[in-house]
């Protein structure tokens, strides 16, 4: 019975450090957007300019249109009472539900949105020429930047309408990234503006759209999901606006990256190969260590601090529950792995490897493309 307790114990203070984790590295996320937000409003502001007449970037009139319509309440209330008319006409649950929860979704999101934007008073864009501002909260129009209500509600929806239509969840979430990417072409937002709203309503949505009893864990892993998917974008985002460091810092970030995904690999390949009987090993470190040793030597490989601690701190949130899980059931790691399939798994890890290399070389392309410091 001690034992027992102890176990339960340490899996919940485990979890409680990942989702610490996590939410260290989403305020991050954010603070570090916020350091960009005016020089990306800039650059922005120079896409509208016009050359002889032409725009320079028509493609940002559509989306910024599109966006802007695809946000509006009407339109989303109307998708999700759509929803509900199918699911109670024909007997759908899945489609009663996915309408209905949307609903709930949009008018919590438009709750918290609406708090927050008052509550924290930020200069939307045009009112403002530095990223600076008095923290006051204000009815006063054009004080409402922080969060982006249109990027709150849709990803809301797309939230629960992901979370019953699985197969289908990059329509509502593609949408919503349109939606998200209008609200800073239009100048209504700052970048983190937007990246709040869309976890602030992906959050909103995912514990909606889950049993109400279970809504600490699907919090957990709203929360666990958002920062992996922010800190991969944030990464790209911090990789493609600042050029790569001085020499030999440059070099020594490479080399490190290059040598922790070496090893990474080489763990991957050995573990197949046991698995496809040509060795054997009890002790060998897991698959999911070796993927954590790849995922830091790619952040390395960027040559920023900021970046590889976020991707180190996610690893680490990820880690930790997985951890807990092997040690609470008495089965050594191998045994969450699928077997590999001999010549199959070899060739799946050689085209992962060759994967790998293609997102270095791209990196490493894209470093400094976006020129808006």
């Amino acid at each position: 019975m001690a034992l027992w307790r102890f176990t339960v114990r340490g899996s919940r203070l485990t979890s409680v450090a990942a989702v610490l984790l996590s939410c260290a590295a989403l305020a991050t996320v954010l603070w570090g957007l916020y350091q960009l937000d005016v020089p990306v409003v800039r650059f922005v502001r120079s896409l509208h300019h016009e050359v002889w007449g032409i725009p320079r970037a028509p493609w940002m009139l559509w989306i910024s249109d599109f966006g802007d319509w695809l946000a509006k309440p009407l339109v989303l209330v109307t998708i999700s009472v759509t929803l509900l008319a199918i699911g109670l006409v024909f007997k759908r649950p899945v489609y009663r539900l996915a309408g209905l929860e949307s609903l709930i979704a949009h008018a919590i999101a438009g709750l918290l949105s609406n708090g927050l934007k008052h509550l924290v008073g930020r200069p939307r864009p045009k009112f403002t020429h530095s990223s600076e501002f008095q923290f006051s909260p204000t009815w006063e129009f054009g004080l409402d930047s922080f969060p982006s209500g249109h990027t709150t509600a849709s990803f809301a929806v797309a939230a629960v309408l992901a979370r019953h239509f699985p197969r289908a969840a990059w329509i509502p979430y593609g949408a919503a990234c349109l939606v998200a990417l209008s609200r800073v072409l239009r100048g209504s937002h700052f970048p983190s503006d937007v990246v709040a709203g869309a976890g602030l309503g992906v959050l909103a949505g995912y514990v909606v759209a889950n049993p109400i009893g279970t809504w600490r864990s699907s919090l957990r892993t709203a929360i666990s999901g958002l920062a992996s998917y922010f800190v991969v974008a944030f990464a790209l985002i911090w990789n493609m606006v600042h050029l790569p460091p001085a020499e030999p810092t440059n070099t020594l970030t490479m080399a490190a990256g290059l040598a922790a995904m070496a090893v990474g690999s080489g763990i991957r390949f050995y573990r197949t190969a046991r698995g496809a009987g040509v060795l054997s090993s009890d002790w060998f470190p897991s698959r999911f260590g070796a993927n954590g040793l790849i995922v830091v030597g790619l952040a390395l490989t960027v040559g920023s601090v900021l970046v590889t601690g976020l991707v180190a701190a996610l690893v680490l949130a990820q880690w930790l529950p997985h951890d807990q899980a092997v040690s609470a059931s008495n089965s050594p790691p191998d045994s969450a792995q699928p077997p590999s399939h001999g010549r199959q798994g070899l060739f799946a890890e050689a085209l992962f490897t060759a994967a790998m290399i293609v997102a270095v070389l791209t990196i490493q392309g894209l470093k400094g493309i976006l020129p808006i410091h």
